[in-house]
């Protein structure tokens, strides 16, 4: 386990989850991301998923998006989640980012945590989830941090060809 440190801020945002997550590629795009369609997007006779709809992927998001309830971008060194707010009306948000120096915005607070990796997104998990097989053009590894009261924080990130 080695000691870094994570930035991290949250907010409230008027936008929907798929506007607000729009935005925040058009600073960087992302490694990974999961996206969960609200319950009224996922009915399509009587089918539980989109047809055509992949919520969970490597790269730039789909071109199209349906109405979200939740989303989690993975970023190369850190990630973004938001969620639909209590009211049905705007997200709440928040992200992180490791590194040594606070990102260049405003509003970010540091914590001191212990980061450890581990591989995920075995054969059975593609399965579960009901992608192929190569559906992130190769393994995986979830980087999770530990503070002095437990997880702090999880990112998906591509594992290091070796």
């Amino acid at each position: 386990m080695n000691p870094t440190t994570l930035w991290f801020r949250h907010g409230r945002d008027d936008r929907d989850v798929a506007t607000w997550i729009r935005a925040r590629c058009g600073l960087d795009a992302p490694t990974f991301h999961w996206l969960e369609p609200t319950p009224e997007a996922r009915l399509v006779e009587d089918e539980s998923r989109l047809p055509d709809f992949r919520g969970v992927g490597r790269g730039a998001l789909p071109e199209t998006l349906p109405a979200l309830d939740e989303a989690r971008l993975f970023f190369p060194s850190g990630a973004a989640h938001a969620v639909v707010d209590d009211a049905g009306r705007g997200c709440q948000w928040a992200e992180f980012v490791e590194g040594n120096a606070p990102p260049t915005t405003d509003g970010w607070t540091a914590v001191t945590v212990t980061a450890r990796d581990e591989r995920v997104l075995l054969r059975r998990d593609l399965k579960r989830f009901g992608l192929p097989e190569g559906s992130f053009g190769g393994a995986v590894r979830v980087r999770a941090y530990h503070a002095r009261h437990g997880l702090r924080a999880w990112r998906i990130t591509a594992m290091e060809a070796t």
